[in-house]
């Protein structure tokens, strides 16, 4: 199966190291080139992911652009690896490579600047959230107490994603801002997100959410972070054992929902400190599906494998 997955932070890894890791086999990645290759990885997603504690927004803006830089200079240096830019590339990827695609993981980097948006769009970024776990100048994040939806700054930078054909990403947003994104985007996805009423934790979606997504035609796409896969707010991974098995039950449920047809892949592999037991890494993502196959047919693990995602982006 050729497999799609919508959401990694090595672009994140990669700038922290300051050129001390290779993309093409560096062990300490999840994500590197050989592991997408024994994988069968034919697109992966890469985040520009800021550290929110960083003080200023010129530092913010410093460090997406760093990402950016690393992602041209390392990433796309592997010849294997080609750069997609549009949804059609997504769905033709050369045989032989492997698809590469810039993705937006909150617009603090930006501030208030659609220009600086732009720039990013034109660097290549398909999917864009508007904030991650605290608030921004976009919208509030699901940790973010107060909990507001989004800002009229932020449903400037949805009409622009709009425009452009980008799509908008929930997986961060508290659930007020979910509904804006909903009622206000053109297309939108979870990119890595699972099942709350599987597991409580904030950071998955309702099941009002999910299928106010089907409904939408968006696209759900499974995180392996074990926080999200089993327990709650009160149980944290790193106590537990977290196996496929506990992820295959967000599988059931979200089909359950309806949601077959909308499910696929978002890892969030090199941004995890722990890992669901055999599938720690871009090359044992085939684990997942082949127990999908077992459980739901050949097919729907080819769909979840990627073909959801074509199906859903290139429709007119």
């Amino acid at each position: 199966m050729e497999i799609i997955d919508t959401h990694c932070d090595v672009l994140w890894k990669l700038a922290a190291a300051n050129g001390k890791l290779s993309f093409r086999n560096s062990p300490e990645l999840d994500v590197n080139l050989e592991r997408l290759q024994a994988g069968r990885v034919k697109v992966q997603a890469f985040a520009i992911f800021v550290d929110p504690e960083l003080d200023s927004n010129r530092e913010q803006w410093a460090q997406a652009l760093k990402q950016v830089r690393y992602f041209k200079e390392e990433v796309l240096a592997q010849p294997e690896i080609v750069q997609v830019r549009t949804w059609e590339e997504v769905a033709n990827v050369p045989e032989g490579k492997i698809g590469a695609m810039l993705t937006l993981e909150g617009c603090s980097p930006i501030g208030n600047s659609l220009e600086r948006l732009e720039m990013l769009l034109d660097d290549g970024v398909m999917i864009t959230s508007l904030v991650w776990n605290e608030g921004n100048l976009c919208a509030d994040g699901i940790r973010q107490k107060r909990g507001a939806g989004v800002s009229d700054f932020g449903f400037k930078v949805i009409e622009k994603c709009n425009e452009r054909g980008v799509w908008l990403d929930v997986s961060h947003i508290s659930d007020a801002g979910f509904w804006d994104v909903l009622q206000s985007a053109t297309h939108v996805m979870a990119s890595h997100s699972n099942a709350r009423a599987v597991c409580g934790n904030k950071r998955n979606l309702t099941d009002e959410q999910i299928q106010a997504l089907i409904s939408h035609d968006g696209l759900l796409q499974l995180v392996f972070c074990p926080d999200f896969v089993k327990g709650d707010e009160t149980t944290h991974a790193a106590d537990l054992t977290v196996t496929i098995d506990d992820l295959m039950k967000h599988v059931a449920h979200i089909i359950k929902l309806g949601g077959a047809k909308n499910l696929g892949l978002g890892s969030d592999f090199d941004g995890i400190e722990t890992h669901v037991l055999h599938l720690e890494n871009a090359s044992q993502t085939k684990n997942l599906l082949s127990e999908i196959a077992k459980a739901y047919g050949e097919e729907v693990a080819k769909d979840v494998a990627g073909k959801n995602f074509v199906a859903h982006v290139t429709k007119k």
